[in-house]
Order: C-alpha cells, then sequence, then structure tokens
C-alpha cells in the first residue's frame, strides 16, 4: 500500500529506529509491523549515488523511503 506513494519502483518501504536500547523501540517494530515496512537501524543503511539502501546479507535491497518515528 506505501509502495503506491512513491515513484520509486520497486521500492522498500522502511522504518528507522535507533535500536533495541532506545525506550521507543517496541513502538518503532509495532509501527514497521503494521505498516508492511521494514525495521532498519542506521547501520543497515548506505547512501549511494544520492539515494538510500538497505543492506541486506546478499547485496544493497531496492531504494527505500524512510519513516522516521
Amino acid at each position: 500500500m506505501l509502495e503506491s506513494l512513491t515513484p520509486i519502483k520497486p521500492a522498500t518501504i522502511a522504518v528507522l529506529t535507533p535500536g533495541i536500547y532506545n525506550s521507543a523501540y517496541f513502538e518503532h517494530a509495532y509501527l514497521a509491523q503494521q505498516m508492511g515496512a521494514e525495521l532498519v537501524e542506521g547501520k543497515d543503511l548506505v547512501v549511494k549515488d544520492d539515494f538510500v539502501y538497505m543492506i541486506t546479507t546478499k547485496d544493497y535491497k531496492n531504494r527505500c523511503n524512510l519513516s522516521e518515528s
């Protein structure tokens, strides 16, 4: 559903969280789950050619649109 709001195709929607030690981490995880988005920390992201990509175990994933909580 959120993918329809971005001109980037295909896109990965992500919720950016500071990590598990943040007091709102549970809310970030819940929000990402309800939105059907990935939950990412800063270390999971890389900027390449002015676009944000999510790092996976294989390679860079699709360009990301971030929703900051």
